[in-house]
Parts: structure tokens; sequence; C-alpha cells
């Protein structure tokens, strides 16, 4: 077989494992509504089947980067490989919640293995001047992926079952092992430094895990609990040692020094800020579609994927604009586009069109894929070249840990006006039921009690709830019926407040998008200004 042949053949391997992983983010969160009422929990539990990914992955891109320079690019990935299919296998077959999410945060770790080897075999297998190439190759992949995710996602989840959009991993990764071992060559082993930053990975994973529970879990628990307390000054100090052991380790799971680049600081710092539109339009808005909206999982990833669509054309239209604008023009512009798509998103009602979501999904996808290409172009712009490998993986770290916190901040948000408007709508109908002349006051006080004793465990279920409780109340035909009347009255009121939680959050999320727009004036690499002396 030809030399190109078996390049061809390779990238397509290493290729298969960036889409596998990109579809994987997509298809998953999709599916997230069906698996909720699937394992009968809460919002807050069935969110950690997303941040949980996030944060193992955050966590070990640069680590699982550098053991492929001591050990071999192409071990390591086919290690990667074998562990995400496995892990995608248990995904499938979990029988809880709990194992869902352990299997989750393999798939994490073995995913950041996968993102951040694949790349650096298939540009070394080709000459520097097809290096473009292979990155755009990788690129459309990825975006392709992420394009057909929800819809995907959507048709197997309502076909057949949640658990099979973990299955389709199976075979593209069988195929993609298959691919490498027999076309990738041997190993090179680029480091000879076999000391690990065990205490930088061990630092960095507490942070992030003690900051992502205290968020998600204290709507639960209260902010202002012990335990949640411990959790923000566990978040802190690891934080503080983390810094302390990367500055004095020689072996340090990232260079301190790439942060005294303000090219790669302020682009970093903006990318990790731009996630909220990701936990906005690739995670919230699954809910609303499935809870407000009543809307099939089939329905909810093709609007879905009008987000990626965006995605897709944002790539044609950046590189155009990236010749005749700066990069801080078009980060600004872009920026602005995402302040627009969230601030529309947040007059949504339980009345919108799906064309009309479409639009807003698609200008969400647009604004965000241009300003993220454009801050990790000016991020690298002014990196050495012998750290260029190193910087890629910590601003890719930096994107995700921004992922993970802005989808756990707005998560909690959102748990918080749901618990207030879900009081609000029960405290409606007990004044209801206080005001009715035609109740006596015995039937009255017995209702309202076991009306006060109710939960919030779906918010949207209020009505179903107090109907199970009529039946324990009284076999008069009359008085159900008044109550019935009550009841159906206030349900549209429930139902618009459940909305209200949704739109509340959708709204502030637009604060998260300040901090960008103005660190985008700055993220202009000091190469652009060098080249204009000539």
């Amino acid at each position: 077989m030809k030399d190109s042949k078996k390049k061809l053949l390779a990238l397509i391997g290493l290729v298969m494992s960036g889409f596998i992983g990109s579809l994987d983010s997509t298809i998953v969160n999709v599916s997230l509504p069906a698996i909720q009422q699937s394992f009968a929990v809460e919002f807050q539990g069935v969110m950690w089947i997303s941040t949980i990914f996030l944060l193992f992955n955050a966590s070990f891109l640069v680590t699982l980067a550098k053991l492929g320079d001591m050990f071999g690019r192409k071990k390591l990935f086919l290690i990667s490989l074998s562990v995400f299919t496995v892990s995608s296998v248990l995904c499938g077959i979990s029988p809880s919640l709990l194992i869902l999410i352990i299997a989750r945060a393999v798939q994490g770790i073995a995913s950041a293995g996968l993102m951040t080897i694949a790349i650096p075999i298939a540009i070394g297998m080709f000459s520097k001047e097809k290096s473009g190439m292979v990155a755009g190759v990788w690129g459309s992949s990825m975006a392709l992926a992420m394009a057909i995710g929800p819809s995907l996602g959507g048709f197997i989840t309502e076909k057949f079952n949640w658990r099979y959009i973990f299955y389709i991993n199976i075979p593209l990764a069988i195929i993609s092992y298959i691919l490498v071992t027999m076309f990738v060559s041997k190993d090179e082993i680029l480091s000879n430094n076999k000391k690990i930053d065990f205490g930088g990975i061990l630092f960095l994973s507490i942070s992030l895990f003690s900051l992502t529970y205290a968020l998600l879990e204290g709507n639960n628990y209260g902010f202002n609990s012990m335990k949640i307390l411990t959790l923000f000054a566990t978040t802190i100090v690891s934080t503080i040692v983390l810094l302390i052991i990367e500055k004095r380790n020689k072996n340090a799971l990232f260079d301190l020094s790439l942060f005294k680049i303000r090219s790669f600081t302020v682009s970093s710092v903006t990318l990790a800020f731009v996630g909220v539109v990701y936990a906005v339009c690739g995670s919230l808005i699954n809910f609303y579609l499935k809870g407000i909206l009543n809307y099939t999982t089939l329905q909810s990833g093709n609007i879905i994927a009008f987000l990626s669509i965006g995605f897709l054309v944002s790539s044609i239209i950046a590189g155009i604009l990236s010749t005749k604008l700066k990069f801080s023009t078009l980060s600004v512009i872009a920026v602005i586009i995402c302040m627009g798509s969230l601030y529309l998103i947040s007059t949504i009602n339980p009345n919108v069109s799906i064309n009309t979501l479409r639009l807003y999904l698609f200008l969400g996808g647009l604004g965000n894929g241009i300003v993220g290409g454009q801050l990790v172009a000016s991020a690298l712009a002014d990196i050495p070249k012998e750290k260029n490998g190193q910087a890629s993986g910590v601003n890719r770290m930096i994107a995700n840990i921004g992922n993970l916190l802005c989808l756990s901040i707005l998560s909690a948000i959102l748990i918080s006006n749901e618990n207030y408007y879900f009081n609000s709508s029960k405290n409606e109908m007990i004044n209801s039921i206080k005001l009715e002349s035609r109740l006596n006051s015995n039937v009255k006080n017995d209702i309202i009690v076991q009306l006060q004793k109710t939960d919030k465990n779906n918010y949207n279920k209020l009505p179903e709830k107090i109907n199970s409780v009529l039946k324990n109340t009284s076999k008069s035909k009359e008085i159900t019926y008044i109550l019935k009347s009550i009841i159906s009255k206030d349900t549209k009121y429930t139902r618009e407040n459940t909305s209200k939680a949704f739109t509340d959050t959708f709204r502030i999320s637009i604060l998260g998008l300040i901090p960008p727009l103005i660190l985008s004036l700055f993220v202009n690499p000091k190469c652009l200004y060098k080249k204009k002396e000539y």
C-alpha cells in the first residue's frame, strides 16, 4: 500500500476519535430530560452527567498530553480509546444515576486523552505545509458531529432508548482503533522526563469538584450551611495550594509563565466566560423544551441542531472576516451576537414557535463559533513554538473549566428560581382554596395542610399532586368539581411561573458576557502589530 494511502487511512482513524468525542457531548445533552425521567431524579442530579464529564476532562487534558510525550502518543491514544469505549458501554448499561455519573467521569478522562493526543499525531504525519489541511479536516469533523448530534440523539432516544446514545460510540471506536493500530507509525518518545505532577492533578480536581458540588447542591443544603461553606473553603484552599505547587514544581501541570503573555491570558479568560452560551443554548434549553413546551426528544434535538448549524456557518464567516478585521473587532461583534441571542432566548414563553427557537439558537451558535475561533487563534499567536502544545492544552483546559463553572452556576440559579416559583404557585393555590366560599372550613384545612407538605420533586407536576390529594380528601362530587376548577385555573399560572424560572435564569446569563465583551478589546496579539512595521 502506498504511503499516502496509509496516511489517509490513519487520518480517518484519528478524525473518527474526535468525531465521537464531539458527538458525545451534543448527543448526551439533548437526552438529559429523558435520563432524568428514567431514573426519577431531580434536576441537579441529572446535571452531574454533564458537569462530571467536563470536570474530569478539564483536569486531565494537560496531564495526558504530557503522558503522550513520555510514553508514546500512539500507545496512550489507543489506551484512551479503549477506556472511552468501555466507559461508553458502562454508561449504556448503568442501573443507577450514580453508576452513570462514575462512568461519565471515566469517559471524560478518556476523552481528554483522545482530544489532546490525536491532533499532534495527525499533524506529525504530514508536512508543515499540510498542517492547515489536517486541522481543517479535524475541525470540520467535530463541527459535523456537533451538527448531527442533537437530531441523532433525539431520534435514538425517542425511537429506541437513551442508553443507545452511548452504544453508538462502540462501532466507530473499534474502526478508529483498527485504523490507528495498522497505519499510524511506531511511537517516538518525545520526553525522557517521567515525572508526573500528581499534586497538580489532585488539587486541581479537588478545587473544581468542591466548587461544582457546592453550586449544584447549594439549594438543597442551603448556601449558608456548614457543608456548603466548607466546600467553598476547600475550593479556595486547594486553589492556593495548586498555585504554590505549580510555581515551585519544575514538572508542573501547566507553566504559569504562559500567563505573562497578555494575549494568551486575556483570550483564555475570555473564552472561559463565553461558556455561558454553551450552558444556556446547549444544555439548559433542553429542559425548557421538554418540561415547559412538552416537545419530544426528537423535536428538541431538531431545534438544538440549529445551535450546531450556527457553529458550522461561523467557521465560514470567521474565515472571510478574519482577513479584514482585527481579532478584537471580530470578537466584540461575535460577543454582541451572543448577547443578542441570550436576550432573545430570555423573552420566550410557552407559546413560542419552533422556528423562532431555531433562529435564536442559530444566532447563539454563530456568535459562539466566531468568538471561540478568534480567541483560540489569538491565545496561541504570541506563544513560542516550543510551548505551543502545552499552551494549547492549557487554553482548552481553561475553556472547559469555564463551560463547567458557567453550567454549574446557571444550574444553581435555575434551581433557586424553580424553588421560588414552585412555592409561589403552591401559595397561589392555597389562597384560592381559602377564598372559596363553597367549601367548608374542615375541607379547606385538610387540603391546605396536605398541600403544605408537598415538596418540589418536579416543578411542573403540582396539579397532578393536588389531584392525588383530592382523592384522599373527599368523595363529594361537588367538592371535587370545585377543587378541580381551582386546579384548572392555576395550572396555567403554574406553567407560566415555571417558564419564568427559566427565562429569569437566561436573562441573568447575559451578565456573564459583559466581561468577555470588555476583554475582547484587549485580545490582539503583539505579533499583529509587528507585522505592521514591515
